[in-house]
């Protein structure tokens, strides 16, 4: 705008019975980086974080839907390239919410939108044309030249050529801006109401268009200019600029209309400027925002301009949602799973089976006769003793049952590892169970779940079931222990017989009975073999050498490899197996 085009002691037109008028909010339409140095001498480092905004107008009592300026394109390498260049070097941005995406958020579909007016045609103000199919374009009538002029057919041209779809835009002429209304003496009512003006802004680029709207049927307006002034020092005083600008030094005509921020004769208005440090309408994450700045009704708009030092702005990424635990769900199904066997594993698929099913194998030319069944102490059917407890004769013979068959399904494999602490001073403080927590959370890797493995299900606490006097009582944490199936067992195994055992002082094997042991004996027919480690063995694992400093209390531990085996000896079966995985085993 130049001075020439204001009028002395404008007087803006007072409401009619019924007055229309135009309901506005700002739409979010991208976050800039601009530059200070565009604005005042300044570092080059130096710039301000701006929002680009666009306004939602709606027509009362109409209802017709109306936007003014898109903002921002998500996609910069649409621009062209001497835009792209600008962006990259000196303007980088970034967009959460675009234009229809706002008016989505507030409830307009992009397709109920009948009019899209853009101020000028430079990129940051023509977002994206594609969602608004059924809306007219309007633009001033100096647009056409810079259209025909723009890019591709001028490579040099730093305006698009498809930034609106001709055959759906309307360039307003010369002879439309036939209205003066208040200040502007070159206005065009656009609804024919006194509603809505579209002002003649020629200055900042060719066929601008500024928007003075009635905010209420009351009197208040809005005046929305779409880069007629980029700073707030521009309506109080010399612009600054760098040395040698040819208009660092020129005043700007619109001082005295809006000395102090203060729109001239108005005491009521107030001026709002996006990019400027002092007050700018700040775009939020709301979707859209209220905007009427009112001439009798004045609201305040809150600051968005801030100094920071030039750095390219983070990436956006739409939030995660989370289940109802609260854990953030991926947006890509995450799959996690082994991605090879383990070592351990693989040795007994192709070694460790077939010699056990060798060693162990017994042979049976006849089918197994059916097992008797028990005969019980006292007579089921007789009414004296109906309710005694009835024991079987011989005592329970759960021992004494021969193995299974010796068939591929049957052979001893290994199932579990479980281990085990128990500390005295637990019952008095269960504090005192932290430490064996952490450790043995490191030497196995078991948190609950942790790492998508669901082989185990992470350290567990040991309670008392009976009352021994001066340590165990009922429900007492006592001791803690962790159970490992899958990789994570084969994982402790092989740190123990590589890293542990060999390394244990006065460690000879695992102590078993003599060969003048029954077979039938409870813990015979088992298949678990168990064996303890001292608390010197603790600081043996890696996990824990590696930051011994961090368990000032070492303790011992019980390891039982629980394994399929049954019947009478089955103990030694399982004694087999892991001799076959390098642990030795010594007679007492």
């Amino acid at each position: 705008m130049a001075s020439s085009h204001l009028q002395p002691n404008p007087v803006l037109p007072e409401p009619k019975p019924n007055q229309a008028y135009i309901e506005v909010s700002a739409l979010e339409a991208g976050i800039m980086h601009l530059p200070m140095f565009f604005l005042k001498d300044a570092s080059p480092d130096e710039d301000i974080v701006a929002p680009s905004l666009a306004f939602s107008l709606r027509h009362v009592p109409s209802g017709e839907h109306l936007v003014f300026d898109l903002g921002l394109r998500r996609d910069p390498s649409t621009f062209p390239p001497i835009v792209q260049g600008v962006v990259e070097k000196y303007m980088p941005y970034t967009v959460p919410q675009t234009v229809d995406e706002s008016l989505k958020k507030g409830g307009i579909e992009p397709k109920d939108v009948k009019t899209v007016i853009l101020s000028h045609l430079h990129w940051d103000h023509i977002g994206g044309a594609e969602p608004f199919v059924n809306a007219t374009f309007v633009l001033g009538g100096g647009a056409r030249a810079l259209l025909e002029n723009a890019y591709p057919a001028n490579p040099r041209s730093d305006i698009l050529q498809s930034s609106v779809p001709l055959d759906r835009t309307r360039f307003l002429p010369d002879s439309a801006f036939d209205t003066s209304v208040g200040p502007f003496p070159r206005a065009h009512d656009y609804f024919g109401d006194g509603s809505l003006y579209l002002i003649d802004a020629v200055g900042h680029l060719a066929g601008h268009l500024n928007i003075l709207a009635r905010t209420s049927a009351t009197g208040s307006w809005i005046n929305l200019t779409g880069n007629s002034a980029h700073d707030r020092r521009m309506l109080t005083d010399r612009r600054e600029g760098n040395s040698g600008h040819p208009r660092s030094e020129r005043p700007f005509p619109l001082r005295a209309r809006f000395e102090g921020g203060r729109c001239g004769d108005y005491p009521a208005c107030r001026v709002a400027i996006a990019y400027s440090q002092g007050a700018g309408l700040a775009g939020t994450r709301q979707g859209m925002m209220s905007a009427q700045a009112a001439v009798r009704t004045p609201r305040l708009a809150t600051t968005a301009g801030r100094s920071v030092r030039r750095t390219k702005p983070a990436p956006t990424a739409k939030p995660l949602k989370r289940d109802e635990k609260g854990v953030p769900i991926p947006h890509v199904n995450v799959i996690v799973r082994d991605t090879h066997r383990s070592r351990l594993a693989d040795h007994y698929h192709t070694t460790l089976q077939d010699d056990l099913m060798y060693m162990t194998y017994v042979h049976e030319p006849t089918p197994r006769k059916p097992p008797r069944p028990p005969r019980l102490t006292y007579d089921p059917n007789d009414p004296y003793t109906k309710h005694r407890f009835n024991p079987p004769l011989g005592g329970n013979r759960w021992s004494k049952q021969p193995p299974p068959p010796s068939e591929p399904e049957n052979i001893v494999q290994l199932e579990r590892i479980q281990i085990h602490t128990m500390l005295k001073n637990a019952a008095s403080s269960r504090v005192n169970l932290l430490g064996p927590i952490m450790a043995l959370r490191a030497i196995s890797g078991a948190n609950e779940k942790g790492g998508g493995q669901h082989t185990a299900e992470g350290v567990e606490l040991v309670r008392g079931r009976k009352n021994i006097q001066g340590w165990v009582r009922p429900g007492i944490p006592v001791g803690v222990k962790v159970d490992l199936k899958g990789q994570q067992m084969y994982d402790f195994l092989s740190v123990l017989v590589e890293f542990v055992l060999p390394r244990v002082r006065d460690f000879h094997g695992v102590l078993m009975e003599g060969p003048s042991n029954r077979l039938d004996k409870m813990s015979s027919a088992s298949g678990v073999v168990s064996f303890g480690l001292p608390p010197t063995a603790l600081g043996l694992f890696p996990q824990i050498e590696v930051n011994l400093d961090a368990y000032p209390q070492t303790f011992g531990m019980h390891i039982h490899f629980i394994t399929n085996a049954k019947g009478v000896g089955a103990q030694n079966r399982a004694r087999a197996l892991l001799s076959g995985f390098q642990i030795p085993f010594v007679r007492s």
